[in-house]
C-alpha cells in the first residue's frame, strides 16, 4: 500500500487539518490513528528533549514487535511518559554558542534513526516538525513491510486517497460540512461523502460525492436526520431515515461530534482514507468507538 505523502506542506499548512496516521495504514485502522494521533501529540511538545525521546521510545516499540500490538503498546508508553513529565533522562548537548546539537538518554536502546529523530525533532516550525516525525516513522515502519513483503512491493499499487486528498472541491465540501451551523447538516454531508467515495473513488464517483455533498450542504433544513441528546441536552449522536445505525453512521456521528473544526476535519480526512481502503461495514463501529474515546478525554480536559 502506498500512502499519501503528507511531505512539504508549505507555511500556511495546518497540523490539525490534516489526518496525522495516513501513512500507516499497514498497521491496521484504530492503530494507524492511534499512530497518528501519537505523532501530534510528540509534534506539538514545546520541549525539544522530550520530542526526540517520545520519538525514540515510539521507534523502539514499534521494532519490538512491528504489529498493531506494538503500535499500541508504543503508543501507551507515549501517554505515559506525557503524562509523568520527566525528561531527566535526556542529556542535551550543546556546542559552544549554546545551540544544541544533539540529545541521549538510557531509557531506551539507541535506533539506526537517532540522527533523523533528532533532526524531527528539532523542526521550528510545529507543522513542518509533524510531518518529519511522521517521516521518520514511515521509514520505520515502510523498512519493516518491505522486509517481510519483499523490497519494492509498496511501491506498484495506486494511491487513491492521495488523489482524493488532493482534490480542492472534496476539500471544500468537508470545510463547509465541518464548519456548518447546524450539526444534522454536517452529519447527512459527511455520510454522504463517505459512502460515496467508498463506493467509487475514480475520478466519476469523487464527481458524484461532491454534487451530493454540495447539494446536502445548500439544504435550508435536513429534516432526515435528528438529533439525539441526553438528559442534560447534551448531544450524543443522530437518529436519521438513510444510514440508520450503520458503522459508518455511528463514525460519522463522532467526527461531527469533535470538539472543534479542525479536528473535526481532521477526523473526517480519517473516515475517507479508510474507506478509499476498505469497506465501511469492516472499520465503521470501531471507528466510531476509537472517536468517541478521543473526544471524551478532551471533554474531560485530560
Amino acid at each position: 500500500m502506498e500512502r499519501f505523502d503528507l511531505s512539504n506542506p508549505g507555511r500556511k499548512s495546518s497540523l490539525m487539518a490534516k489526518f496525522a496516521g495516513s501513512r500507516f495504514g499497514v498497521c491496521g485502522v484504530v492503530p494507524a490513528i492511534r499512530l497518528g494521533d501519537a505523532t501530534r501529540l510528540i509534534a506539538t511538545h514545546e520541549r525539544p528533549e522530550a520530542r526526540f525521546l517520545l520519538l525514540e521510545v515510539t521507534i523502539n516499540a514499534v521494532l519490538a514487535e512491528p504489529s498493531d500490538r506494538g503500535v499500541h503498546e508504543a503508543v501507551d508508553l507515549v501517554w505515559d511518559l506525557v503524562a509523568a513529565d520527566d525528561w531527566t533522562g535526556v542529556r542535551t548537548h550543546f556546542d559552544l554558542n549554546g545551540v544544541i546539537v544533539g540529545f541521549s538518554q538510557a531509557v531506551v536502546g539507541p535506533s539506526e534513526w537517532e540522527d533523523e529523530t533528532f533532526t524531527a525533532a528539532m523542526v521550528a516550525d510545529v507543522a513542518e516538525r509533524a510531518n518529519a516525525i511522521e517521516a521518520v516513522l514511515n521509514d520505520v515502519v515502510e523498512t519493516y513491510v518491505a522486509h517481510e513483503l519483499g523490497a519494492g512491493s509498496l511501491e506498484i499499487e495506486p494511491d487513491p486517497f492521495g488523489t482524493v486528498r488532493l482534490n480542492a472541491p472534496i476539500a471544500q465540501v468537508i470545510a463547509n460540512a465541518v464548519s456548518a451551523k447546524n450539526p444534522c447538516c454536517s452529519y447527512l454531508g459527511i455520510s454522504s461523502l463517505v459512502t460515496d467515495i467508498a463506493h467509487q473513488c475514480d475520478a466519476d464517483g469523487v464527481a458524484m460525492a461532491v454534487d451530493h455533498g454540495m447539494a446536502i450542504c445548500a439544504q435550508p433544513s435536513w429534516p432526515q436526520a435528528r438529533l439525539i441528546r441526553d438528559e442534560r441536552g447534551v448531544i450524543t449522536g443522530f437518529d436519521d431515515d438513510v444510514y440508520d445505525g450503520q458503522g459508518l453512521a455511528k463514525a460519522v456521528a463522532q467526527a461531527v461530534l469533535q470538539q472543534d473544526v479542525s479536528d473535526r476535519e481532521r477526523a473526517v480526512w480519517g473516515l475517507i482514507y479508510f474507506a478509499v481502503e476498505d469497506p465501511p461495514h469492516d472499520w465503521g463501529h470501531e471507528v466510531a468507538s476509537f472517536l468517541e474515546k478521543q473526544r471524551l478525554h478532551a471533554g474531560s480536559g485530560g
